[in-house]
């Protein structure tokens, strides 16, 4: 067992993939499985928007939830990779399909 103090999730700078000929659903699926706290984060906003009444598009919560991690976070620079906005989006449809009619979304071009 290691003496190292544990870090909490917010205490930690994202492991973004490494690009190269890789489809973007890959490089999500690697980010998402380095990064559940996003998913987790993006849940709890959709969630509260959704109780409230709300639609909303998928940016404009990828942009409250960058906000949210980097204020936790002290201020520090958090990345989080815009091209991953509509994979996010059908994974929270499809895990909470209550989400389906707040949630925008559009037909899928990519692989």
């Amino acid at each position: 067992m290691s003496d190292a103090p544990t870090k909490n999730w917010y205490e930690t700078q994202l492991e973004l993939p490494t690009r190269g000929k890789r489809t973007i659903g890959d490089r999500w699926a690697e980010f998402h499985e380095r990064n559940p706290h996003v998913y987790a984060a993006l849940e709890t906003l959709a969630l509260r928007k959704c109780g409230a009444g709300e639609r909303f598009g998928i940016k404009a919560l990828w942009e409250e939830c960058r906000y949210e991690l980097q204020r936790i976070k002290a201020g520090g620079a958090y990345k989080l990779n815009n091209d991953f906005t509509a994979l996010y989006a059908r994974a929270l449809i499809a895990s909470r399909p209550e989400l389906a009619t707040a949630i925008e979304v559009r037909k899928r071009k990519a692989a």
